[in-house]
C-alpha cells in the first residue's frame, strides 16, 4: 500500500508539472486536461510494461529453476536425502536454488563425510551450496593428488619399477593430508555460516541498558573468492 501510494504521489505531480507547462503556455482548458491525462497513460504503460518484463523474468528463472534440477537430479536428490537426514531445510532449499552446482556439491558432501565431520558443520556445507565450485575445487585439489599417487603405486606393481613400499607410505600421507585440508575447509565454511546466523539474530538497534556485544560480519565473498588460501591458513593455524 505504502509503494502504491507513493507511486500515485509520484504521478500526480508528474500530472501537475505537465497541468503547469501547458498552462503556462497558453493552452486552453481542454488542452490542459488532456496534457494531464498523457501523463497519467503514459505512467501507466510504464508500469504495465515493468510487469510484464517481471512476469516474463519470473518464467525464464523458474523455468532454468526446473531444468537445472532434472539435468543433474541424481545428485539433487542425493543431497535432498542428506538435508533431510541431518535436519537441514535451510540446506534443502540452498540445493535446490543451487542445482546447476549440484555435483560439485556432492563431491564436496563426500569428502565431509569421510572426514566424519560433525551434522552442524555439512549442514552449513549445504547451506554454502551457491559456493559449491569454490569448496570443490579445495576438495578436488587433494583428490588429484591421491589418484596421482594411486596410479604411481599400480605402475610399480606392474612391473614399471620403484619402491613399492614407499610409496604405499606417500599414499598414506597424502590421504592424511586430504583429511586435514578438509577438516580445515568444513572449519571455515561453519565459521561463516556461525557468523552469518549471529548477524541475523544480533538486534537491529541496541537495547537501552543492555550491553550487547558487536557482531562483525564476516565478508563471505572475500573468504570464499579465495578459499585455497584461507582453508591453508587455517590448517596451518591448527598444526601449530
Amino acid at each position: 500500500a505504502a509503494v502504491k501510494a507513493e507511486e500515485d504521489a509520484v504521478v500526480a505531480a508528474d500530472k501537475k508539472a505537465a497541468e503547469d507547462a501547458a498552462r503556462a503556455a497558453g493552452k486552453t482548458e481542454e488542452e490542459i486536461a488532456a496534457a494531464a491525462d498523457a501523463v497519467a497513460a503514459a505512467a501507466a504503460a510504464e508500469k504495465e510494461a515493468e510487469k510484464k518484463s517481471l512476469e516474463k523474468a519470473g518464467e525464464k528463472e523458474v523455468a532454468t529453476f526446473a531444468a537445472d534440477i532434472f539435468t543433474k537430479l541424481e545428485d539433487v536428490v542425493d543431497l535432498t536425502e542428506t538435508a533431510t537426514e541431518i535436519g537441514t531445510d535451510a540446506g534443502f532449499g540452498e540445493v535446490l536454488k543451487n542445482a546447476d552446482k549440484a555435483d560439485k556439491l556432492v563431491t564436496v558432501v563426500k569428502a565431509a563425510k569421510g572426514v566424519s565431520t560433525a551434522d552442524d558443520s555439512l549442514a552449513a556445507v549445504l547451506k554454502s551450496a551457491d559456493k559449491a565450485a569454490q569448496m570443490e575445487e579445495v576438495v578436488a585439489s587433494e583428490n588429484l593428488k591421491k589418484q596421482e599417487v594411486q596410479a604411481k603405486l599400480e605402475a610399480a606393481e606392474a612391473g614399471s619399477g620403484g619402491d613399492v613400499e614407499a610409496i604405499k607410505l606417500e599414499i598414506q600421507l597424502a590421504a592424511e593430508a586430504s583429511e586435514k585440508k578438509a577438516k580445515a575447509l568444513f572449519k571455515v565454511v561453519k565459521k561463516v555460516d556461525d557468523n552469518q546466523e549471529e548477524v541475523k539474530a544480533a538486534p537491529a538497534t541496541p537495547v537501552v541498558g543492555e550491553e550487547t556485544p558487536a557482531v562483525v560480519a564476516l565478508d563471505a565473498d572475500d573468504i570464499f573468492g579465495s578459499l585455497g588460501d584461507v582453508v591453508t591458513l587455517t590448517e596451518t593455524a591448527t598444526n601449530v
